[in-house]
């Protein structure tokens, strides 16, 4: 009986791994022989959710069953690859797709390739701001093993994302902190492309500090390293932060530019992360030029992206930033709901900086109603908020509105 359990299984799981495996080797094979993304993809996508449909059923129950360490290592990665294929999270799934070929072919290497797996997955946990805890330990685990085995490019990559767990829980100083010592690592690997994306994230901490002048030098740097490295997404990611940090000082025209570049890539590599921050800024840009249908247009597509990638964080943004755009337009009510909606997620998963930007503009809404004391207990809501994640510059915002009263 245990032999055929045992066989069973077995053929099950290489059912498993054909079809996964098969998806990505075909995929990749189309790509290169049709010059077609689309069906390259598609053969892709079939093989990814057959592996991971059948992952939680089979393959993941069996390997613990049987002890197969190497089985369950490639069956979690499998199951990393269906949602990072799934939410367009484009560098995990490169990460888990690396990971899994060299699981297979230097079983050996094992534990290396197990900090690969648990840095990729920590990060599609993180982007889709349902597990932050649990990416911060998986982080964690990954960073120990990466330093007890030397190796310094595993250890700068934990250290960024484990950086951005900590941005994304509005914990600026340690974020900050942990963004230097990738730095480091990066530096001394001599890793360039790391190192630019490190500058990105570096520069975009300090334009949500509101401190402009340090944040484009920054970007303007990292948007250098990535164009000589050939780094696609790290252009993109640098474009949009400098057109962001341009049109909160009033250069609309300059970060109209970055953000359609931007834009046209993230289009161009089906970035949907990328794309629903593109959409908001670009949106926010529409309605800085008082061009309020474009910007409600931009603003709806940010929020169909967001939505079909589990971004929490994009749908607050988008839905915040819709607000904005119906209140332009004299429509309160819906504003009003529209921000309800976004502070509402914000609130359910830790985004401290969504939430009070949501009760900021809440209280905005109340100003225009002629709502004084609903508009001071919204703004000072959202004013402790940002001083207590220290968002400068739109701490300042708030305070000035409410000197006015």
């Amino acid at each position: 009986m245990g032999n055929r359990v045992q066989l069973w299984a077995s053929s099950r799981v290489e059912l498993l791994l054909g079809l996964s495996l098969g998806g990505w080797i075909g995929g990749i094979v189309l790509f290169k022989t049709t010059a077609s993304l689309y069906i390259g993809l598609s053969v892709f996508t079939v093989g990814l959710m057959a592996g991971g449909l059948l992952y939680q059923r089979i393959a993941k129950p069996v390997v613990r069953l049987l002890g197969w360490d190497l089985m369950a290592a490639i069956a979690e990665a499998l199951w990393g690859l269906y949602w990072a294929m799934i939410m367009g999270h484009w560098g995990n799934l490169v990460g888990l797709s690396i990971g899994i070929f060299f699981l297979i072919a230097l079983p050996h290497e094992q534990e290396l390739i197990q900090v690969l797996l648990r840095h990729a997955k920590a990060g599609t946990d993180r982007h889709d701001y349902h597990d932050l805890n649990g990416a911060s330990q998986s982080q964690g685990e990954a960073l120990r093993v990466a330093r007890k085995l030397g190796n310094r490019i595993a250890e700068a990559m934990i250290l960024g994302e484990m950086a951005m767990i900590h941005q994304a829980r509005s914990e600026l100083a340690k974020a900050l902190e942990l963004y230097k010592e990738a730095l480091r690592v990066f530096r001394k690997a001599n890793h360039r492309m790391g190192q630019a994306t490190v500058l990105v994230n570096i520069g975009a901490l300090y334009g949500q500090k509101g401190e402009w002048g340090k944040a484009l030098k920054l970007l303007d740097k990292a948007l250098a390293d990535a164009e000589t490295e050939k780094h696609v997404t790290g252009r993109a990611s640098a474009l949009r932060n400098i057109g962001e940090a341009h049109r909160l000082q009033g250069e609309i025209d300059t970060a109209l530019k970055a953000t359609e570049q931007a834009l046209s890539i993230d289009r161009r590599i089906g970035d949907r992360l990328g794309l629903t921050a593109d959409l908001v800024d670009l949106g926010l840009v529409c309605l800085a030029k008082n061009e309020i249908d474009e910007a409600i247009r931009h603003h709806r597509e940010a929020l169909e992206f967001a939505r079909e990638a589990n971004f929490a964080v994009g749908e607050v943004e988008s839905l915040c930033s819709l607000g904005l755009d119906y209140e332009a337009k004299g429509e309160l009510d819906k504003a009003f709901e529209h921000q309800e909606k976004g502070l509402e997620i914000a609130q359910r998963v830790g985004y401290h900086r969504g939430e009070a930007r949501a009760l900021g503009n809440m209280g905005l809404i109340y100003k225009t109603r002629g709502r004084a004391e609903e508009m001071r207990v919204y703004f000072q809501r959202a004013l402790r908020i940002f001083e207590t994640i220290g968002a400068k510059f739109d701490a300042e915002k708030l305070r000035q509105h409410l000197s006015c009263l």
